[in-house]
């Protein structure tokens, strides 16, 4: 199914051609954020939380980074910020503490939610963008 999802990508993202390259970039990494959103969430939901130790606030840390950003793609990373750094042990595990991933099983249990979202998003952006090109013409 993620093969065909990629493709139905494809064509929205090939449907902006005709907008201005920063617009288009714009639209992507506001829809990326959007699309990430339930992701991050769920990790906030399911992620180790200890207010007593340093670094250990993961929940409240969880955010959404866009990189790599380009007119025709960009990446969100989505974790805790600096103040969470403590979730990467409990995602991987360390030597004496085993693994209790929070991140992938977030990713697994919302990826149909956030693609959902981020298509929606993408798609009602392009639609009002070209709506008003047509509108001013």
């Amino acid at each position: 199914m993620r093969d065909e999802v990629v493709e139905g990508m494809q064509e929205l993202l090939d449907s902006m051609e005709g907008l201005p390259l920063a617009l288009q970039k714009r639209l992507i990494v506001r829809s990326l954020r959007k699309g990430a959103e339930p992701i991050r969430q769920e990790a906030a939901n399911l992620a180790p939380d200890d207010p007593t130790t340093a670094g250990s606030r993961v929940k409240e840390s969880m955010s959404i980074t866009v990189t790599d950003q380009t007119a025709t793609g960009a990446t969100a990373n989505i974790g805790p910020s600096r103040k969470g750094f403590m979730g990467i042990f409990a995602e991987q595990g360390t030597k004496r503490q085993p693994a209790k991933p929070f991140l992938q099983r977030a990713f697994d249990s919302k990826y149909d939610a956030a693609y959902n979202a981020l298509e929606e998003e993408l798609g009602d952006s392009i639609e009002k963008e070209f709506l008003k090109r047509d509108s001013t013409l």
